[in-house]
């Protein structure tokens, strides 16, 4: 065989070779590019929906559990509100109500008969000197004795309410004397009103 059939050979060899290849590519290339078109539309749906709704985010926010609703209040009934509030004070280790506390609690009797709130809240509260027993009757003592003098003045003691908090809720650092003296208090508020009154000032 001469250099010239060889030649021609090798070209013809080389033509098929690309023949073949260029057949196989392409059915692979055929069955690629249709998966690859349904996972971009898959992946764009989320996009054309958010872009179609008008105040749709453009943020995925991550999910989290739904806290739980409050209970909804009866109809037509107003929701609580803080009426007014006030803090009267006591010397240390004392239930004893101070003259300035008295004059506080007359104001709060007047608030009472003015607003007529549906509960009056005493929350008593002490320093962190001593163990934890006998601060909480400490804190009891003082709660009673402003509930005691309020209704003397004519607030329903029925709509009282008392609570001892002991040292646990501090306004001030324990370990000075002005803060101990601010810690030894009860902290008053009148909530919300009667269902029968109308608001205050109407």
């Amino acid at each position: 065989m001469n250099s010239n059939s060889v030649g021609l050979t090798t070209r013809l060899s080389r033509t098929c070779l690309a023949l073949v290849l260029s057949v196989c590519v392409g059915a692979v290339t055929a069955q690629i590019v249709p998966s690859a078109g349904v996972e971009a539309a898959q992946s764009d749906a989320p996009a054309r929906a958010v872009s179609a709704a008008p105040d749709a985010v453009t943020e995925t926010a991550p999910v989290q559990a739904p806290e739980t609703a409050p209970s909804p209040l009866p109809p037509g009934r107003p929701a609580p509100v803080i009426r007014y509030a006030t803090v009267v004070w006591f010397d240390a280790g004392s239930a004893e109500l101070r003259p300035a506390t008295i004059d506080t609690l007359q104001r709060v009797a007047l608030k009472s008969r003015e607003l007529d709130p549906e509960v009056v809240m005493a929350i008593g509260h002490t320093d962190a000197s001593g163990v934890n027993p006998g601060l909480q009757l400490l804190s009891i003592r003082r709660a009673e004795a402003v509930k005691d003098y309020l209704a003397r003045k004519g607030v329903e003691r029925n709509r009282i309410f008392t609570e001892g908090k002991n040292k646990t809720l501090p306004v001030a650092d324990n370990a000075t004397k002005a803060g101990r003296a601010a810690n030894n208090r009860v902290e008053i508020e009148l909530v919300g009103m009667r269902a029968d009154s109308a608001p205050a000032g109407s």
